[in-house]
């Protein structure tokens, strides 16, 4: 019964995920689409500020426990396999950039909004991301799973998949599926963090920083 309800629970929140901000998208599509740009940056700020809190709501309990019971040697842990993550993702990314001279479309998507929006992309990328994704993607996923290492492979195949969705559905060069090394590394090096801590906030502070430096190394 309780795995039952666990996939139950993983499935609703994952489609709340999918479809709450084309919802929330298509009640601000006014003034998404205005020529004013401060208005269009408010209006997708509060969109994922909207988003964000409903999430936050969804889980409070276990963002509230966690926060005051985080620990010096959870943040060692998350830090122990974000490093490791970053280092596969790096490698992997170099490898596909050479034999296939390109990059993804979410990662394109990225740096368009980064260029464009950047007060937007600051904060969709390091405050947003990080709570959402590990809420939905580790710590929605946790009870579904009870293997550590099964767990992690399912958690960062999910979360590979959704960033390559693009490369999915318009698939022009099978070598381009290999992005989900670097994408899906990091959601399984995040799980493995999560599972060995049971703190969400091991792998929510590193998903922000490694997002941020992203931003950076961008700009």
């Amino acid at each position: 019964m309780k795995k039952i309800k666990a996939i139950i629970n993983f499935v609703v929140v994952f489609f709340i995920y999918l479809l709450l901000n084309t919802l929330l998208a298509s009640l601000f599509q006014n003034d998404l689409n205005s020529t004013s740009k401060l208005l269009s940056t408010t209006s997708y700020i509060t969109i994922y500020l909207l988003s964000l809190t409903i999430f936050i709501f969804i889980f409070a309990n276990k963002f509230i426990k966690d926060f005051y019971h985080i620990k010096k040697e959870d943040i060692k842990i998350g830090f122990k396999y974000w490093i490791l993550g970053i280092t596969i993702m790096v490698i992997s990314n170099i490898i596909l950039m050479i034999l296939l001279g390109d990059t993804t479309a979410n990662e394109n998507s990225n740096r368009l909004i980064i260029k464009n929006n950047l007060p937007f992309a600051i904060f969709a990328m390091s405050i947003y991301a990080p709570i959402v994704e590990e809420s939905v993607f580790r710590l929605n996923l946790r009870n579904v799973f009870k293997n550590k290492y099964f767990y992690a492979l399912m958690s960062g195949l999910l979360f590979g998949s959704l960033h390559l969705i693009d490369e999915f559905i318009n698939l022009t060069n099978p070598l381009y599926l290999f992005y989900l090394i670097p994408y899906g590394i990091m959601g399984f090096v995040f799980a493995l963090a999560y599972y060995e801590t049971d703190n969400i906030f091991s792998s929510i502070i590193f998903h922000s920083i490694h997002n941020s430096l992203a931003i950076l190394l961008l700009v």
